[in-house]
């Protein structure tokens, strides 16, 4: 997916970089990336826990703490496209 926005001109990073942070990415970043971006969309925290099949609605309340979206790569990317 990473190497796909990259070739797209998505992505404005040397290729290195984008291989080194393919390589980073896990279902569970990708799922915790989610959450956060749900969360910024103002999304329902118990709702989001369901959909994501958190093991409860803590999980994904302790993740939705941590957001930061602007700094967030997803958000970022989709800014570009929406752009």
């Amino acid at each position: 997916m990473a190497l796909s926005a990259f070739d797209q001109g998505l992505v404005e990073m040397p290729i290195a970089k984008v291989e080194e942070a393919a390589r980073a990415l896990s279902s569970h970043s990708l799922r915790v990336g989610l959450t956060q971006d749900l969360f910024a969309a103002e999304e329902d925290g118990v709702g989001i826990a369901q959909a994501l099949r958190w093991s409860s609605p803590s999980t994904a309340l302790r993740y939705g703490r941590k957001l930061a979206a602007r700094s967030n790569v997803a958000a970022r990317v989709l800014s570009k496209i929406r752009a």
